[in-house]
């Protein structure tokens, strides 16, 4: 009887073991069968993230495409005949982006921008940017550049530094010579036929900077509306002395006591000059990286108008750049 107890013993010891090893491996089999299905949850998640993300690119690109086009076609339609490259070499540039930059490759190591954030982190009791070296190397570099005014033959050398000092300091004001000009400028550009345009308008010229006052019907206007006013006076910043409407001087600008008169060109160049200076004047000092690459952004959109100015390019043609209305031989 013992021997057989123990038997029965020992074989019963080894069934309990043979099912507790057993029910193990089912355990272990489905912990790891449960992470199986964890993993391909994570998976099934992430791709679905993915394929969103996917999705959401491919709606911007069809949308910024879609924009492209239609910005495209509206230029194409805006644009009068007079207003394109007539050469056949010129032709593929007509409404055609030289160059688009991306924002979001606008570096922040460049020396430029450590003086920047140099400028606006300063300690000192009283902010003054245009004390900095960042507002020295933007004069030197980009502003000067531009105007040229060693060429000028209104303002001397030694007027220089004064007189892009009263642009920083005072009031200025750029305006037409006649608002006459303007409502011709709109008209032409309003009409539909090129060919109803006169393809070379007549100029209300004369000899000294005052222009002669005419006797018409609306009294709203010191001059006729059909025809712009200039002055064969030289551009007073960068010389122009030639008589085709797209080089005559049609604006001038006011600042303290001084008038100067000023071709297209140069009335949009000052315009650049002057919207770079007012920002300017808007920033204060602060350590908040984030303000500081906003500031830097903006700082940066101003001086690449300002550059393109410099290269003949602008991108209000209609409000302030060439007049259109008549073949512009000159461009092609």
């Amino acid at each position: 009887m013992e021997d057989l107890s123990a038997t029965l013993f020992d074989e019963a010891n080894i069934k309990v073991k043979e099912a507790n090893v057993l029910a193990n491996e089912y355990v272990l089999r489905n912990e790891k069968l449960v992470e199986t299905l964890k993993e391909k949850d994570l998976s099934i998640e992430l791709l679905n993230n993915e394929l969103k993300n996917l999705k959401d690119v491919i709606g911007d690109l069809a949308e910024e495409n879609s924009r492209y086009a239609k910005m495209s076609s509206s230029v194409e339609s805006s644009t009068r005949p007079d207003a394109l490259f007539q050469s056949r070499q010129l032709n593929k540039f007509n409404s055609k982006v030289i160059y688009s930059p991306t924002y979001n490759q606008l570096r922040f190591d460049l020396h430029d921008f450590n003086e920047f954030k140099d400028a606006l982190s300063s300690t000192s009791t009283v902010f003054n940017i245009k004390e900095t070296p960042f507002y020295k190397t933007l004069l030197l570099e980009d502003i000067e550049p531009v105007i040229r005014l060693n060429f000028s033959p209104t303002i001397k050398f030694y007027q220089k530094k004064t007189f892009i000092h009263n642009l920083q300091e005072h009031k200025v004001t750029i305006e037409p010579l006649s608002a006459s000009t303007e409502v011709w400028k709109a008209s032409q550009l309003s009409l539909s036929a090129p060919s109803s345009v006169p393809s070379s308008p007549a100029l209300s010229q004369t000899n000294t900077d005052v222009v002669s006052e005419k006797n018409v019907d609306l009294k709203m206007f010191k001059y006729e509306t059909d025809q712009p006013v200039a002055v064969e006076s030289r551009c007073a910043v960068c010389g122009e002395a030639r008589k085709h409407m797209n080089f005559a001087r049609l604006y001038k600008m006011k600042v303290k006591q001084l008038e100067y008169l000023l071709c297209i060109s140069c009335s949009l160049k000052l315009r650049r000059i002057l919207d770079l200076f007012n920002y300017l004047k808007t920033l204060q000092p602060t350590k908040d990286l984030e303000q500081i690459l906003k500031n830097w952004c903006e700082v940066v959109e101003l001086r690449v108008k300002l550059y393109y100015c410099k290269l003949g390019l602008w991108d209000d043609s209609d409000e302030n750049g060439l007049v259109y209305g008549w073949k512009n031989s000159w461009i092609g």
